[in-house]
């Protein structure tokens, strides 16, 4: 109205309705057009004007936009997952995200995209921050939080904004505590077991060769006592409510002391060479890794089964698992005699026997000893000391010796000795 004077003003709504002489303020209104009459005062006293006081009108348009509405969009925390499951990323559903922030989650209505435009802003799996109507789908992200806005277009103050919450949670740490590979199936169970590498803590979960496995130390459930191969996994789970987990593996091979026995050995004795040899079957010792020594426990060991140059006698075979697992030994008789003896009583080649012969060894077996012409002089027991060269009492005069001996084993052998004497 300006600066006019002497006139009243009077809005109407569409259908007429009168709405006073002035527009409250605030005055709630949907979007429409109202009308305006503003009406001048006569100048003249006491004079009526037969066609009515003077008026003017005018229309006043109010529009009223949409204001978009954002609903709360929650999405699940998830572990650390992909490739890398230490890089703190994991690949999160968005299929529902968009429908979710747009529908009334008590009337279930969705807004239309027709009346809206939606933007996200976030940062891609390299860290450059993008805006985007939609969000990716896998959505690769580490842990952040993402700003959705809705917006009107018809009028861009007409906007809403929502923060989307992605949470990616880092799996458990840990690692072996010890470096066991084998274990022994003739010794007492071992453990195996892992430790956290980090702060954190974890429960534990054993499975072997697919099944589950309890846990059998007191209090512990990190470490396990074994006493059979396999393969065993064990999963670690955080135990501050993110329920996140990861397995190891633990690839763990039997070993086991040697099993011989006399048909485990082979011997070559009485050679025509002279070269006595003990050689050990491999096939039924066993699943160890298996090295062998004679005479001496603690070796040198070899990995060869054969053993040549073998002197008469009774001999131990040792067989050791490279695994630590146990030693296996075994007596073994090479068959064989002195080519000489000195009966002086200096206790050095006193007396002359078959060597390898024992009460296990071939005990029933015959020694015969002849002078050189042929006469028996001696028939010797193989279990005693020897021959101590005498004949009836006396001395024998040094010279060569022929035996004959009929092994208990059926084999039959002849050949000759000297008695040394210094007479």
């Amino acid at each position: 109205m300006g600066t006019q004077t002497n006139v009243t003003t009077y809005y109407y709504l569409p259908d007429g309705t009168l709405i006073g002489n002035e527009l409250p303020n605030p005055f709630l209104s949907p979007s429409q057009t109202i009308d305006i009459k503003i009406e001048l005062a006569s100048a003249l006293g006491g004079v009526n004007n037969p066609d009515g006081l003077c008026y003017d009108t005018t229309t006043l348009e109010f529009v009223v936009n949409d204001s978009p509405e954002a609903y709360p969009v929650t999405v699940a925390p998830q572990c650390d997952d992909g490739a890398d499951d230490t890089d703190g990323f994991s690949e999160f559903d968005t299929s529902t995200v968009l429908s979710t922030l747009l529908t009334n989650p008590s009337t279930g209505v969705t807004q239309s995209l027709d009346k809206y435009t939606v933007s996200f802003s976030y940062k891609d799996d390299k860290g450059v921050s993008q805006t985007a109507a939609t969000l990716p789908n896998p959505f690769n992200t580490k842990t952040q939080t993402v700003t959705v806005t809705v917006t009107n277009p018809l009028n861009t103050d007409c906007v809403v904004t929502k923060e989307i919450k992605f949470v990616v949670n880092p799996l458990p740490l840990f690692e072996r505590a010890d470096n066991t590979s084998i274990v022994c199936l003739n010794l007492d169970p071992i453990p195996i077991g892992v430790k956290s590498s980090d702060s954190r803590t974890y429960s534990y979960t054993w499975t072997r060769n697919g099944t589950a496995f309890p846990t059998n130390i007191a209090g512990i459930d990190s470490s396990i006592l074994i006493g059979l191969g396999g393969e065993y996994e064990v999963t670690a789970k955080t135990t501050d409510g993110t329920n996140c987990t990861r397995s190891l593996k633990i690839t763990i091979n039997e070993s086991k002391i040697a099993t011989v026995l006399r048909k485990d050995i082979v011997v070559k004795d009485l050679t025509e060479d002279n070269n006595n040899t003990i050689t050990v079957l491999t096939e039924t010792l066993g699943i160890g890794d298996y090295e062998y020594a004679i005479d001496d426990i603690t070796g040198p060991y070899q990995d060869e089964t054969v053993f040549e140059k073998v002197r008469p006698g009774i001999h131990t075979i040792y067989i050791r698992d490279k695994n630590d697992c146990g030693i296996a030994k075994i007596d073994v008789s090479v068959i064989g005699f002195k080519k000489f003896f000195t009966p002086n009583g200096d206790g050095y080649h006193d007396k002359w026997k078959i060597l390898g012969i024992r009460t296990d060894f071939q005990p029933n077996t015959k020694v015969y000893i002849f002078d050189r012409y042929g006469k028996l002089i001696k028939e010797l027991d193989p279990l005693t000391d020897g021959w101590d060269g005498n004949y009836n009492g006396k001395p024998m005069p040094a010279s060569d010796y022929w035996f004959r001996v009929n092994l208990e084993d059926g084999r039959e052998f002849k050949s000759h000795f000297s008695l040394v004497r210094a007479w």
